[in-house]
């Protein structure tokens, strides 16, 4: 997955752009650890330009979420839409995050 990360002082927005793999492991845990440093009230992954999410990347969503409510911090998907929709809607993310 490529990405733009977009910190303001009360909102992360990570900008994904491809495929959300086990390969982007790193990177997010290191984007979560600026999250919790930077005492960020809301986290949103855009996925406005995302293709995919593969099981490694809902685990990695679901790392950030639980990250998130340790910490007071909002974690929000935002602008999924065919087959990321599709894997919101059937892993239940929608159920877990604030969808917008």
């Amino acid at each position: 997955m490529q990405h733009k990360l977009h910190e303001t002082g009360e909102e992360f927005v990570l900008r994904m752009h491809g495929k959300f793999t086990h390969r982007d492991y790193a990177d997010v845990l290191g984007i979560a650890d600026r999250m919790v440093e930077a005492r960020t009230q809301r986290f949103v992954f855009d996925m406005d330009q995302l293709e995919f999410i593969d099981s490694a990347g809902i685990g990695m969503m679901l790392m950030i979420l639980d990250i998130g409510q340790r910490h007071a911090i909002e974690v929000i998907i935002r602008n999924a839409h065919g087959a990321t929709q599709a894997v919101v809607r059937n892993a239940h993310l929608d159920e877990l995050f604030t969808v917008a």
